[in-house]
């Protein structure tokens, strides 16, 4: 699987999101928490000398709305790839209040966002997947609030035995809300969940608001 590909991840990721969300987040960014988002991204320090990327403009914000007003007043994306197929999306949105953050992380909703993700891959023409399994990682509770969810596909299009894994973690703490989306071999899970959780223990240090 081409590294190109997690963006199509991605993006069903936030469609889904969308598609989910009883109506869309508002978005009030001022430049203070503009600037703390920027500042609680993922680094290129935190990966080491074999990944390259870095901060991307970040996208419309998303969320699970559930009927539920958000406002978001900072947002900040980067992303970094190495080779073997490893790819990882840092996402923060700072919000307006920390109510906002436990109810979007807290509630049971990542699971239908995951799930979504999970049918929309098996639909992204070209990628040929088909979904094996959706499920909870074993994660700690990290800050306020934690969710982990993995997918694991097969990606017929590219030979009998491509299979991957697409993790999605997200951890909020006081008005920050910080996610991660891996995509790696599924030879690679254990190593993979072992340094989310060393990441996220990053990040999570490095939330202000």
């Amino acid at each position: 699987m081409r590294l190109a590909a997690a963006l199509v991840l991605l993006v069903a990721l936030l469609a889904c999101a969308s598609a989910v969300a009883g109506e869309a987040a508002q978005y009030r960014p001022n430049p203070r928490d503009m600037a703390a988002a920027r500042a609680s991204l993922l680094r290129a320090s935190d990966l080491g000398v074999s990944w390259t990327g870095g901060p991307k403009k970040a996208s419309r914000p998303y969320g699970l709305g559930c009927g539920t007003s958000r406002v978001v007043t900072g947002a900040a994306e980067a992303e970094f790839s190495a080779v073997g197929g490893l790819d990882i999306q840092s996402h923060v949105q700072v919000l307006q209040d920390e109510a906002m953050v436990r109810a979007e992380i807290g509630r049971a909703g990542w699971a239908a966002v995951v799930r979504c993700l999970a049918t929309g891959l098996e639909q992204t023409a070209g990628l040929g997947a088909k979904v094996v399994s959706t499920g909870r990682l074993p994660f700690p509770l990290l800050g306020d609030v934690t969710a982990a969810y993995r997918v694991i596909l097969d990606l017929t299009a590219q030979g009998p035995n491509a299979r991957m894994i697409v993790d999605v973690v997200a951890i909020g703490v006081r008005r920050t809300e910080t996610s991660l989306v891996s995509v790696a071999p599924a030879q690679a899970g254990t190593a993979l969940l072992a340094s989310e959780q060393s990441l996220a223990r990053a990040l999570l240090g490095r939330a202000r608001p």
